[in-house]
């Protein structure tokens, strides 16, 4: 998109009707945030038991939405960044960032 919010995958494809992970969702919000002029806080180390599984193009994205109380983890400590969004993570996620 013109506006860098969905960059879309490596071969330049956007596949709207793909699923989308964790990690994904917190990339687009962290830009849609940016777009809208929305400072999110700083974000220092991320603490999930599963860190290590967060791809490194969402590591910053997920560390300044988890800083800026936008994001946050399982009940059992991970992040589970490859997971798929529910439909309960989504409506946070739009309230959150509509309303920020």
């Amino acid at each position: 998109c013109d506006n860098g919010i969905q960059n879309g995958y490596p071969d330049g494809s956007i596949k709207p009707n793909n699923n989308i992970s964790r990690e994904e969702a917190a990339v687009i919000i962290d830009r849609v945030m940016k777009y809208k002029g929305i400072q999110a806080q700083p974000g220092d180390d991320v603490i999930f038991t599963d860190s290590e599984n967060i791809a490194e193009y969402a590591l910053d994205a997920v560390k300044r939405l988890t800083a800026s109380e936008v994001l946050s983890g399982m009940d059992n400590g991970e992040f589970a960044p490859k997971a798929q969004l529910t439909r309960a993570q989504a409506a946070k996620l739009v309230y959150v960032t509509a309303y920020k």
